[in-house]
């Protein structure tokens, strides 16, 4: 049986190397890419050399080129990103940096956080990876505690994902675009098919967007060895409205729908440890999810160079039903069913703002905002077990009586405010920054879990700092140095989850006095780029 992980604290030194890689383009027109633009280091446009941090920057055209079916995929060429693999049957739930992982990585669809991953043994595993790479426009995956800018789970890092927009699709003199693509991959001998529509004028785009896939499990298995079978069926809807104002303002708004269902016949766990009497074991799993954003670009105000407000509701829910043929204790042959559902409600908003200045000598783009979040997980497991001689049904499976909760259905609000400010003069600049948190955790009783000795609400704040260095030495090369701390808040599977399996020998109890999770990180690195050819390199001790 897994329960929530606990992370001790221990120390991790590491050397990472980037291999070179060299640009498809004449030497005389190769850029510099040191002047590449991205968000996720500042959360505002950036020059990529002005980073203190690795980023690496993954386009719609590079995810085509490598063929990946799912976010999971992106780790196949990415150094020390990995994905968290649970069985077959659950595929890939979530991405590890550094050897960071679960929810310990903070991941963003248009500025709205992913579902939390939850698990409870081999029955039950929800996914944070709930979206296909189809309307995916471009990925920055920043490595290294971030929570003084993204705040709580940025402890391993961040992985920030844009959508398309109908204007990135529709080619200037034109108003409309229309396009599709079908393929088939042997690997896990899937099929997939993908439309979409554009539309843009001059003040309003839209583009929408469905993608379906189906297939089975991945082809990994030695010749001769029991596989576990897995069939899934995915589909996706999106559609996203621009609207340009004449003051300088934009707004958009998005709404999309993801869906994967898969059926399993497992066979890799039967006849060992707690399934040596198993002789079948399938599995039956949906995970839904709908997203509901509106995001308005402010245009130039006074002293504001940029401004958005961004509000967003969304929905995660997984539903996981498990058939199990096994041996008594009196002999018997028993059916053991089992249903687990999960849905995470939330909403909530952001409102960000940069200011550029200059102090005498000294530049300052100064990025500050204010983020809250609301959110609502409900748990449940309900089983049978059933005896194929006598007929006799019960609700007690292994010591426990269903239905039952693991723990109470939680509240969490989370509010942050974060100020960073880039110094720079001339080829160097200074990155400080600085975020509070306060998160607040209520637990309530129902008709199901109605114990109150066995929950706890927590309330908590924290603090985070970042001080990071450039220093451009060349027009092809720069150096980088950075402290940067990370934290997560204590989620409700971990402060309330109560297990009890006496056959097992497994105890959970409730931790009133669970602290934040934390980590800090020091690094130091380079990039260079010049003539096509790109290469990065850096060191970082992290505790």
């Amino acid at each position: 049986m897994n329960t929530a992980p606990h992370i001790t604290r221990r120390r991790r030194a590491a050397l990472l190397l980037l291999a070179p890689c060299t640009a498809l383009a004449a030497v005389s027109e190769a850029p510099s890419h040191l002047d590449e633009i991205v968000v996720v280091g500042a959360k505002t446009a950036r020059p990529r050399w002005s980073v203190p941090a690795p980023v690496t920057v993954i386009t719609q055209e590079r995810l085509q080129r490598e063929q990946a079916q799912s976010l999971g995929d992106l780790s196949r060429y990415e150094a020390t990103l990995e994905s968290d693999v649970d069985t077959p049957r659950f595929g890939a739930t979530g991405l590890s940096i550094r050897g960071i992982g679960g929810n310990r990585v903070a991941l963003e669809f248009d500025g709205v956080p992913l579902p939390q991953q939850f698990n409870v043994g081999n029955f039950a595993d929800s996914s944070r990876l709930s979206l296909d790479p189809a309307i995916v426009k471009r990925i920055e995956i920043l490595r290294g505690p971030a929570s003084a800018l993204y705040g709580s789970d940025a402890l391993g890092g961040v992985m920030v994902i844009d959508s398309v927009d109908g204007r990135d699709l529709v080619e200037p003199g034109r108003n409309y675009y229309a396009g599709g693509n079908a393929g088939y991959f042997g690997g896990n001998d899937s099929a997939m098919g993908q439309g979409t529509f554009a539309y843009a004028a001059a003040a309003d785009a839209l583009v929408t967007s469905f993608s379906y896939r189906s297939g089975d499990e991945p082809d990994n298995r030695a010749r001769g060895v029991a596989s576990d079978r897995v069939d899934f069926t995915q589909w996706q809807s999106f559609s996203k409205w621009t609207h340009d104002f004449a003051n300088g303002g934009t707004l958009r708004a998005s709404l999309d729908y993801f869906q994967r269902a898969a059926g399993s016949d497992l066979h890799a766990l039967l006849g060992f440890g707690r399934f040596a009497t198993t002789t079948r074991l399938a599995g039956d799993d949906q995970q839904d999810r709908w997203r509901a954003t509106v995001t308005y670009a402010l245009p130039r105000l006074g002293w504001m160079d940029e401004g958005s407000v961004m509000l967003y509701r969304q929905d995660d829910s997984s539903r996981q039903f498990t058939d199990e043929d096994r041996l008594g204790p009196t002999g018997h042959a028993l059916l053991l069913e089992r249903n687990f559902k999960l849905r995470e409600r939330g909403y909530g908003g952001e409102l960000r703002t940069r200011w550029n200045f200059n102090s005498g000598a000294l530049e300052h783009v100064l990025v500050s905002g204010v983020e809250w979040d609301d959110s609502r997980l409900t748990e449940s497991r309900t089983g049978l077990s059933t005896d194929h001689v006598s007929g006799q049904i019960s609700s007690t499976l292994l010591g426990e009586r269903f239905p039952l909760r693991d723990m109470p259905v939680s509240d969490t609000t989370e509010v942050g405010v974060y100020a960073q400010d880039e110094i720079i003069l001339g080829p160097v600049s200074i990155v400080p920054a600085l975020r509070w948190d306060h998160f607040d955790l209520n637990a309530t009783t129902d008709s199901i879990f109605t114990d109150v000795a066995r929950m706890t609400d927590l309330e908590d704040d924290d603090l985070t700092l970042r001080l990071g260095a450039t220093w451009r030495v060349l027009t092809s090369l720069a150096l980088y140095a950075n402290y940067a701390e990370g934290f997560r808040a204590p989620p409700a599977a971990d402060v309330n989850l109560y297990l009890d399996l006496a056959a097992l020998n497994v105890r959970a109890l409730p931790n009133p006095d669970l602290k934040p999770e934390r980590s800090r990180n020091v690094e130091a690195g380079l990039r260079f780029d010049a003539h096509g050819t790109r290469f990065e390199a850096g060191a970082y001790y992290a505790r």
